[in-house]
């Protein structure tokens, strides 16, 4: 399922990342196999992120996510939820907005903390 982004619900800003940042993400497929997806990250605020893919993200798919990034050495393990997911080329490729949700874990409270580094 897809949804067009007519309105932008954001409550935190989004940024370029000023460096080079990468989200990896697992996928059940169809055949029932968890295959590993990676992409770079378009935009990213503290409380998510927009990466492309190239299959439909299912929307309220709860995925565990690492966030990486290579220049720093840095990688955080998150839990994050597709809020939408457009098509937007015959590649077929598709933008994606993930929320991260928030936990007590020690990992999220480290990213709340660095986040705001990456502009």
């Amino acid at each position: 399922m897809h949804r067009e982004a007519k309105s932008d619900a954001r409550q935190l800003v989004r940024m370029a990342p000023g460096e080079d940042l990468f989200i990896k993400y697992h996928l059940v497929e169809l055949d029932g196999r968890e295959r590993l997806h990676a992409s770079k990250i378009a935009d990213i605020s503290c409380g998510g992120a927009k990466f492309s893919a190239t299959e439909p993200l299912p929307v309220g798919q709860i995925l565990k996510v690492d966030v990486i990034s290579p220049p720093r050495q840095s990688h955080f393990q998150l839990m994050g939820q597709v809020r939408w997911c457009l098509e937007v080329d015959e590649i077929p490729t598709y933008h994606a907005g993930i929320h991260f949700v928030e936990d007590d874990g020690a990992e999220f409270a480290e990213w709340l903390q660095v986040c705001s580094d990456f502009s």
